[in-house]
């Protein structure tokens, strides 16, 4: 038998041929690199306090946020699209006896009728958008306080709640029709628009054929404005030529279209009371809601 010394012995050298055998297998180039990344982040200087926690964060640069832009000065529009004119060009959809869904789409009658006494306590003068035009081409005057009324979709409701307040008042107005929808459910009938047509109150404008999106290929833009201009033609309105995009989104082909049309005014659905000759067929306009008119700054 072995003596103990010998036994311990024996274990030893086993021991040490393992690990020999194991650093032979394993890249010892690795193993070092691994050790040195781990020393050099052990020996990074690491906060220890929550003072030197905010102090790191004070340290830390911030992100710069993109500059707002500024809106140009009447003064710089003038120079840049005019000859220009502030006059506020508002916008509806339905007059209603009550709100409806969507409600931001509907004024009721009573609102609205406070919101026509509004204007005229307000010296407001409300001018038609054949006086605009106007304007844009001989650069004559306009009121210093103006306004123009303007009607999207041409549904039946403003036959029935706005048109008699406005010939009351005798105020103008301008109704975008979706000719398609003329004589359906909910919507003006080509007689009631003749009737109307015939007080010299109203104009009815180009709104396309059927309400699509006009940033399309010009094929498609074309037929959506052309039909609609026929349509309206025929019924002896559309008195200057006036467009206004649906969802208020324009593009270089419709305004081609508008263009070779010879129309003369063409609206959007951005805000601003600054009308330039410059920007004459993509001009802004204000949304009216079930609020007074004192909530928009007029």
């Amino acid at each position: 038998m072995p003596k103990p010394a010998a036994r311990n012995l024996a274990a030893v050298l086993i021991a040490l041929l393992t690990v020999a055998a194991f650093l032979l297998i394993i890249n010892p180039k690795k193993i070092f690199e691994a050790y040195r990344a781990k020393k050099s982040n052990d020996s990074a200087p690491r906060p220890s306090t929550f003072k030197q926690l905010v102090e790191e964060q004070k340290s830390t640069p911030a992100a710069t946020p993109s500059p707002t832009p500024i809106p140009l000065t009447f003064e710089q529009m003038n120079d840049k699209y005019g000859p220009c004119v502030k006059s506020s060009v508002l916008m509806y959809h339905h007059i209603q006896k009550e709100l409806t869904e969507p409600e931001y789409l509907t004024v009721t009658t009573n609102v609205f009728r406070q919101q026509m006494d509004y204007l005229k306590k307000q010296g407001r003068v409300v001018i038609s958008l054949g006086e605009l035009a106007d304007f844009f081409k001989t650069g004559g005057n306009t009121p210093s306080k103006s306004a123009a009324l303007t009607f999207d979709d041409g549904y039946f409701d403003f036959f029935t709640e706005a048109f008699p307040i406005l010939k009351e008042l005798g105020l103008k107005a301008t109704v975008f029709v979706i000719t398609d929808e003329v004589n359906q459910p909910g919507y003006l009938t080509w007689d009631v628009i003749k009737e109307m047509n015939r007080s010299g109150l109203i104009n009815f404008a180009n709104h396309t054929r059927d309400h699509q999106n006009v940033g399309g290929d010009y094929s498609a833009v074309e037929q959506q404005i052309v039909i609609a201009d026929i349509a309206l033609k025929q019924a002896n309105t559309n008195v200057p030529k006036i467009f206004s995009y649906p969802y208020g989104i324009t593009s270089q082909n419709a305004i081609k279209v508008l263009e070779n049309l010879n129309y003369d005014l063409a609206f959007t659905t951005q805000s601003g009371n600054i009308l330039c000759q410059g920007q004459r067929l993509a001009l802004p306009r204000i949304r009216i809601g079930n609020s007074s008119l004192s909530y928009y700054e007029l």
